[in-house]
This record gives C-alpha cells, structure tokens and sequence, in this order.
C-alpha cells in the first residue's frame, strides 16, 4: 500500500469534521440563548413602560383612595398587560403612597404574576382622596 503524502487519511477528515460540528453546535446554542435573552429584556422593558405610564396617569389625576388595590387590563407593544395598583396611606393626610406592578395578561394562570413594578407617591388634588376613578 502507497502512502501519498499530499492529502489526509479518512481519520483526520473525519477527527476534524467531528470537532468543527462540535463548534457549530456550541455556536448555535450561543446564539439561541441571545436571541432568547433579547425577548425577556424587550419584555421588561415594555412591562416598565406600562408601570411608569399608570404611575403618571396616578399623579396626574391626582385621585386615590385610602387604601386597596385596583386591577386593570392594559395593551402595548402587542401584548396584554394586567396592572396592579396598591394605594397605602401615609402619615401627610394629601399625600398617598401608590405601588404599580405589572405582568403578562394570561387566560391560563388564576394569578398575577408581575414582572416588573414601580413605587411612586400622589399628591392629591382637593377633594381627590378617597374615590378610585380609572385612570
């Protein structure tokens, strides 16, 4: 049997095929993994948006009531959103602490699962305290 030293054996094709799909796999598993991690964040971000918006339409209103929480469907970017407003007195009689919290609207969990939430605080205009009115 002749040896031709110009090319390579069925073995090193074959070790060197085996590593470069190694790699491509490695490679595909990086790559879904971003992709991944870029609709979680694009999620976050649209579920900041949604609280800070009912945080401002809070303030602005200048409406809250003592206490209790309000639910509200909401959509933006595409998606349904359920919002949680939870109103707690604070010592200043005028003043009423409001935390916003926000997740995915789901027809398939019985409960809210927020992703994301904010705290902010009202100044009540007069006459604004005590009384829920959607904002």
């Amino acid at each position: 049997m002749r040896r031709n030293p110009d090319g390579f054996t069925l073995l090193e094709v074959l070790v060197a095929l085996a590593i470069m799909s190694v790699s491509a796999m490695a490679l595909l598993m990086s790559a879904r993994n971003e992709v991944a991690s870029v609709g979680i964040l694009e999620e976050r971000t649209l579920g900041a948006l949604v609280a800070s918006n009912q945080l401002a339409e809070w303030q602005v209103q200048g409406m809250a009531p003592d206490s209790g929480s309000q639910d509200r469907d909401v959509s933006l970017g595409g998606r349904a959103w359920t919002v949680r407003s939870t109103f707690t007195a604070t010592p200043a009689p005028s003043v009423r602490r409001v935390d916003v919290a926000v997740g995915l609207h789901s027809a398939f969990l019985d409960k809210f699962q927020p992703m994301m939430s904010v705290t902010g605080y009202i100044h009540l205009l007069p006459g604004g305290g005590g009384q829920v009115a959607a904002p």
